[in-house]
């Protein structure tokens, strides 16, 4: 049978036209052909049904989760409002081949029923998003629900921070803002020489789109990944350029989402270096000296189940991956004593009850609670084994619920 595009706008023109001229090649009802008027009347049977269908509201492929926390769902989260949906025969690329084919056989196993619905009220893409199904329904995977990585990471998990209150929950976006450190001040004093630095971390006041991650696309690879980073610093000089100290603090902080191919699992790896310089000039001779405090920490989120129409999300209840290193020049001019004792006051602030863990324990709680990512179909279809390909995209094993 030709395709049969269900889209709401081309349904009732299109439907009766295409109905009544089908391609039997493509589906010979095992070996029947229509006689005199049949066809006409199997049309209008199938035209009866859609039209029963769409009035009935059978064609939402929409949330099936409920709450009754109203107020901390996520009011602009990605809605599947169906926008196409097509019965259609894609041409089929058998794997480790190079030769595409209709992809037909007797008993219809790579016949393909394709449902498209684009999110938050976007149009279809002009583009065919599926060239060829290749292995997206095989024999033990009956259907394959396939999100968007737009749809689950640049919608959803890294979204930007909302640019007004309650508009949207922000997700991974707070980690960002919660390991955020930076520089506040420097001093410097040339006789007795002298130097102070200080910093403010996690929350500052800042405006929300500085934490906002970027799609990154490897040029050689083509792996995707999402990436935030931040730098700040502050200095001050005692003195002119005969005579003189002077103090420096720079920061940079940085955090990357990765998620690999074939995996069910969204690592979070973050930087955060801290750099303090000294130098101090006295009658043409100069001694200059650094020291860095480097703190790198990592979170991994695991996708789970699918159970009434939420993707649970499992997080680790602590951020135990934490390492630190510090590098002091000897020429520094401050006791390494203090920079060591910093260093530990600023990998202490990445573990136990500290912005940044308690952001976790949050993000944690909203993810498999009221703010997690809602899968449509529930009800319609079972759900199990989320994984991600290549391009990042969510793919879903899906067994109707019959």
């Amino acid at each position: 049978m030709k395709s049969v595009d269900l889209g709401s706008q081309s349904l009732l023109t299109k439907a009766a036209q295409d109905l009544q001229n089908p391609i039997q090649d493509h589906s010979d009802f095992k070996g029947f052909e229509f006689q005199g008027s049949q066809a006409t009347d199997f049309a209008k049977l199938l035209d009866g049904w859609i039209r029963g269908a769409e009035s009935n509201g059978a064609l939402t492929f929409g949330y099936s989760l409920t709450t009754g926390k109203a107020a901390e769902m996520n009011p602009q989260a990605p809605t599947f409002l169906p926008a196409r949906e097509k019965l259609q025969v894609y041409p089929y690329k058998s794997p480790f081949s190079h030769n595409i084919s209709i992809g037909l056989s007797e008993d219809g196993e790579k016949n393909m029923l394709i449902i498209l619905n684009t999110g938050s009220l976007q149009g279809v893409p002009e583009k065919e998003v599926l060239p060829y199904s290749g292995n997206w329904c095989i024999k033990n995977i009956p259907a394959t629900l396939a999100v968007s990585k737009d749809v689950f990471f640049n919608s959803f998990l890294v979204r930007p921070w909302p640019t007004s209150l309650g508009s949207q929950v922000p997700l991974l976006v707070r980690i960002n803002q919660a390991a955020y450190f930076e520089a506040k001040m420097a001093h410097a004093e040339k006789h007795p020489f002298n130097s102070e630095f200080s910093f403010r971390y996690g929350k500052a006041d800042l405006a929300p789109g500085i934490y906002d991650f970027r799609e990154v696309s490897d040029t050689q690879t083509g792996d995707v990944s999402w990436a935030w980073s931040r730098n700040s610093s502050k200095s001050h000089q005692d003195g002119g350029s005969a005579f003189h100290a002077r103090a420096e603090i720079s920061t940079a902080s940085s955090t990357t989402v990765t998620a690999q191919p074939a995996g069910n699992k969204v690592k979070i790896d973050g930087t955060t270096t801290l750099t303090f310089k000294t130098s101090i000039v006295d009658f043409g001779i100069s001694q200059n000296g650094s020291a860095k405090i480097i703190v790198k920490y990592s979170f991994e989120l695991s996708l789970r189940s699918i159970l009434e129409g939420g993707l649970f999300m499992d997080m680790p209840l602590s951020c135990n991956n934490v390492s630190l290193d510090v590098k002091i020049d000897k020429t520094f001019l401050q006791p390494r004593s203090s920079i060591e004792n910093l260093a530990n006051d600023v990998v202490s602030k990445f573990r136990g009850d500290t912005d940044l863990q308690t952001t976790a324990d949050a993000l944690k709680d909203v993810l498999q609670t009221t703010g997690g990512f809602v899968v449509p179909g529930g009800g319609t279809f079972f759900y199990k084994d989320p994984i991600f390909n290549k391009n990042r995209d969510l793919l879903i094993s899906a067994e109707y619920d019959g």
